[in-house]
């Protein structure tokens, strides 16, 4: 990995120039990072949508990349579209919206009575919210992850929270009911999933899960190509491959700034709804 200012999707890396002395100077292009695991599909479809728009309207020779990996990339975004288009208009899908919300409230319950336990004036209950904040701080904030991860870690998550070592100290924190219905949220939000898949009216399209990383495994692609392409191109190539990174990185800046927005407004909305219910408590 290579070095750079780490942020919130990763390491960034900037367009630059590496001079070397006056007279001979080697430049490089390189494109900032983003975790796009972390985006949820219409944000991670209009990134993709843009470079795809911009690999179009490009001279593939000039820049040194092969029409076959731009061909592919336009399928994956294409085949994006098209699930997210009949993700849509699938009936089950405000019902699963519905149960995504329910684990994120069972998640963030759980999470603050974890944190208030840790304040406790009983020993017994201090000693047990620490040993879970500690196991609920191993894994990243499962409330912000994308709808494909969320049941998988909600589902590890709660073989933790049943085991011998820990299913103790949920019962002497009086958290077995809130567990209870995070199980049964994530196991219907499961349901419904597979009942969206099965019911797909088109059965050989992918799901979300299978298309996304095969998306972002041909981006990354096309990202080496253009920086390995730079160092041999012409002056013109590397003009036109210069103009196209920018495009890119202004793109990564522009997504990263979206999700962290809809990260905060979805905190905000969270911590307003936890305010109500504790005044009506």
């Amino acid at each position: 990995m290579q070095g750079g200012k780490r942020g919130t999707f990763g390491p960034l890396h900037d367009l630059h120039i590496d001079k070397r002395g006056e007279k001979e100077m080697e430049e490089e292009v390189q494109i900032q990072k983003l975790s796009q695991e972390r985006l949820d599909n219409a944000l991670h479809l209009h990134f993709h949508a843009s470079v795809r728009d911009w690999l179009l309207e490009a001279d593939l020779k000039k820049i040194g990349l092969p029409k076959e990996l731009v061909e592919e990339y336009e399928k994956c975004v294409q085949d994006e579209q098209e699930m997210i288009k009949e993700t849509r208009a699938r009936f089950e899908t405000p019902h699963i919206a519905k149960k995504e919300k329910e684990c994120n409230h069972w998640l963030s319950y759980i999470a603050a009575v974890v944190r208030a336990m840790r304040l406790s004036p009983d020993p017994d209950e201090v000693k047990a919210a620490e040993m879970l904040y500690l196991l609920w701080r191993s894994d990243k904030p499962l409330q912000g992850v994308s709808l494909g991860r969320k049941s998988a870690g909600i589902t590890s998550l709660l073989i933790d929270l049943k085991d011998d070592r820990y299913a103790p100290l949920i019962t002497r924190l009086r958290l077995d009911r809130g567990v209870q219905l995070l199980d049964e949220a994530n196991q219907a939000l499961e349901d419904l999933q597979l009942q969206r898949i099965k019911a797909r009216s088109k059965p050989d399209l992918p799901s979300s899960t299978d298309l996304r990383p095969t998306t972002d495994a041909v981006y990354r692609r096309i990202v080496k190509y253009l920086e390995l392409s730079y160092m041999n191109a012409s002056p013109d190539g590397q003009a036109a491959i210069t103009e196209l990174v920018h495009l890119i990185n202004k793109m990564v800046d522009h997504t990263r700034t979206a999700y962290k927005q809809s990260l905060s407004q979805r905190r905000a909305r969270r911590r307003q709804k936890e305010a109500r219910e504790e005044g009506q408590s």
